[in-house]
């Protein structure tokens, strides 16, 4: 089984790689932490290797002593490029025999000529350094040299998909287009028909458009419509200088309602049946509704009276009414929408709608809400759970949700857990953990890519160790993407061995996907906060999947996911001397103000974990807010579904189930139950 790295979604980590491979959207910066998605039903458990394998054992005194020696040298090349003596680094070059990082001098070799360098080095580099990151480089960088020379039958010799950006894609387009391909230019109208300006390098291939004619008036009406939705209004009025007199009288009453939507509510202004009136019509309307969507509503409905609008057209506006008569609190009114017509019915919709009606413990309009998704949405664990909590609640004669719990509860997930609660069993933890063989574990931690990063890792390049690594994963099968998981482990990489199980569908992998990684420090956390650690550990998991540098984009920091004023804060009250904001990457500082801060959560919200993992995520203050002043306690499945962030509401649901499965990582159960909700956690009140 090959595996497809582009296929994984984006890592939650905020770890950014700037780098020319990232630009040329040749892999992804992240990947995603892992959801509790597709199960099996074994329960093998391998447990955490306490030593390092036979295979893997520490260099002799020789091999240390070569290995030492061959650093040496590679420093030596590096700093002879650097001083322009490149026989030198030629001769170093030869000096480095099999040491992991020598594609690296060659790489820098091959760059001193800029990407002039023959074609043929680059074929010979490509032969000796197949699907790898420096290829990809070279290959990225010969591409943009060909295309400026307009060398067209060996630019589409070299590109692959893999090169996405929408640079490369005009570029691959121009070539298409100079080497005969009839479809090129077709083809190339996507790219034009977006709301935003695109690179300079699409210049040519959009001059070629204009010049063959294909920008119809449809054409650019579109790209004119997509530039006013994605609030580009200065390249809006950039395309009306090549519209025609109607046309451009129809984009300048679009600029009016865009600068001013309640433009819409005077009919008068927007006589006609035209196409283009009647996207200015939907747009209006949809800007209304998010202030006032009964208004909204009201003029929409004014306006369908008089002339007939294109499906495609009206369907988003009635949506984004729909949306916001939910949000607004008119659930009748959206209900009643939702049920009017088939074309409405989208799963978002009918899910907020839903989650409203939960809030108001309205059972019978959630299971009517329920009844309205598609076939495929209504058999997924949540809205299975959900229409057996309402016949449930309902008493509904001739339902039987204990039967649909018993299905559930055969799963590893947050329903499953649930509903196996619900029926006072065992959880199904799925486990089918299995130990690499090693004598893949023995090549794979020797060639290639993973040698190179493990080098790379050791030598301080930890970004260009990780693309190296995310290289090796996407052409691994999948007896190799399990050896890759293990080598992270070893080496306390554990972040990557999650990355590899996701990457290889690896669900059932809890050792690799649920590593006690940091164990002695959160141990030592536990001790210190009376935390319960398996808490500690989930909270670890769900912030950075353990990577221990991980940065989000609002600037919080290592494996706990620490704001540096909270943290400074948070080292002040616990009396930790000397703190500064770079000892948040440091896993064992990070992890104890990081349990510290979690305490405090824990005591203001009287122990709730439920609580004070919503905070930890959202604040505390909305935390109290969404708890408001209610007559009456919430269900704690209730409150959790409905909480307003979409985010938060995965963060809770995934802590609460990541501490069951470090529960049992940690005490080497099969099967465990009753500890996803406590005594004190199954309701929910103020």
């Amino acid at each position: 089984m090959n595996i497809n790295i582009n296929t994984a979604t984006r890592l939650s980590l905020g770890i950014t790689l700037q780098s020319a491979a990232q630009k040329m959207g040749l892999i992804p910066a992240s990947l995603i932490t892992g959801l509790l998605l597709s199960t099996t039903q074994l329960h093998a458990k391998e447990p955490d290797s306490k030593t390092v394998p036979p295979t893997l054992a520490a260099p002799s005194a020789t091999d240390y002593a070569k290995l030492q020696k061959q650093r040496m040298t590679y420093q030596a090349a590096k700093k002879a490029i650097d001083a322009k003596k490149y026989d030198l680094a030629r001769k170093k070059l030869v000096e480095l025999g099999d040491y992991p990082l020598k594609a690296y001098i060659e790489y820098q070799l091959l760059k001193t000529k800029g990407n002039n360098f023959p074609l043929e080095d680059l074929d010979q580099f490509i032969a000796a350094y197949p699907n790898s990151l420096l290829t990809d480089r070279l290959v990225g960088g010969t591409l943009t040299r060909l295309a400026a020379e307009k060398k067209w039958p060996e630019f589409n010799r070299y590109y692959t998909s893999g090169f996405s950006s929408t640079a490369m894609q005009c570029r691959h387009l121009m070539a298409r287009h100079y080497t005969q391909d009839a479809k090129a230019l077709d083809d190339a109208i996507a790219l034009w028909t977006v709301g935003q300006s695109q690179p300079t390098e699409c210049e040519p291939l959009f001059t070629l458009l204009e010049n063959s004619q294909k920008i119809t008036p449809t054409v650019r009406w579109q790209r004119f419509d997509a530039a006013i939705k994605n609030r580009e209004l200065s390249l809006a009025t950039f395309l009306m200088r090549k519209m025609d007199k109607q046309q451009s009288a129809y984009a300048s009453l679009y600029l009016e309602v865009a600068k001013n939507p309640k433009l819409v509510t005077q009919p008068k202004k927007f006589v006609g049946k035209a196409n283009e009136l009647q996207t200015i019509i939907a747009y209006g309307i949809s800007k209304v509704a998010q202030n006032d969507p009964k208004l909204a509503w009201q003029h929409w409905e004014t306006y369908e009276a008089q002339r007939l609008f294109a499906a495609e057209i009206a369907t988003p506006a009635k949506k984004e009414v729909i949306k916001y008569l939910t949000r607004k609190g008119y659930l009748a009114e959206a209900d009643q929408l939702l049920s009017y017509s088939h074309s409405l019915r989208e799963a978002s919709l009918i899910e907020e709608l839903a989650r409203e009606n939960l809030e108001q413990l309205n059972w019978s309009a959630v299971l009517a809400n329920i009844a309205l998704l598609p076939e495929a949405d209504q058999q997924n664990e949540r809205w299975l759970y959900w229409a057996a909590r309402s016949h449930q609640e309902l008493k509904t004669v001739g339902a039987n949700p204990q039967a649909v719990y018993q299905e559930l509860a055969q799963k590893r997930s947050w329903y499953g857990f649930l509903a196996a609660d619900h029926l006072k069993l065992d959880y199904k933890l799925q486990d089918s953990s299995v130990p690499a063989n090693p004598e893949v574990k023995f090549n794979v931690s020797r060639k290639g890519p993973m040698a190179r990063a493990r080098e790379l890792w050791l030598i301080g390049e930890k970004s260009l160790a990780r693309m190296e690594w995310y290289y090796g994963l996407k052409t691994f099968n999948t007896e190799q993407v399990i050896a890759a998981g293990e080598l992270a482990r070893d080496w306390g990489w554990y972040n990557s061995g999650i990355v590899a199980m996701i990457t290889g569908n690896l669900w059932d992998h809890l050792s690799l996907r649920f590593p006690l990684a940091y164990n002695d420090a959160i141990a030592q956390a536990a001790v210190n906060t009376q935390l319960d650690k398996a808490l500690i550990f989930a909270i670890a998991r769900q912030e950075s999947a353990f990577a221990e540098d991980a940065q989000s984009q609002a600037g919080a920091r290592g494996l706990m996911q620490l704001m540096p004023a909270t943290a400074k804060q948070q080292a002040a009250h616990s009396g930790v001397k000397n703190h500064t904001t770079a000892d948040l990457f440091k896993p064992e500082h990070n992890i104890q103000l990081g349990s510290k801060y979690l305490g405090g959560l824990l005591t203001q919200f009287k122990g709730n974990r439920i609580l004070a993992a919503a905070a930890y995520n959202a604040g505390p203050g909305r935390v109290k807010q969404w708890l408001g002043t209610p007559a009456k306690e919430k269900p704690a499945d209730v409150w959790v579904e409905t909480i307003p962030f979409k985010e938060t509401r995965q963060y809770v649901q995934n802590v609460l189930t990541y501490s069951v499965i470090y529960t049992y990582r940690m005490d080497d159960k099969t099967d465990i139950h009753g500890n996803l909700l406590r005594d004190n956690e199954r309701n929910i009140s103020r």
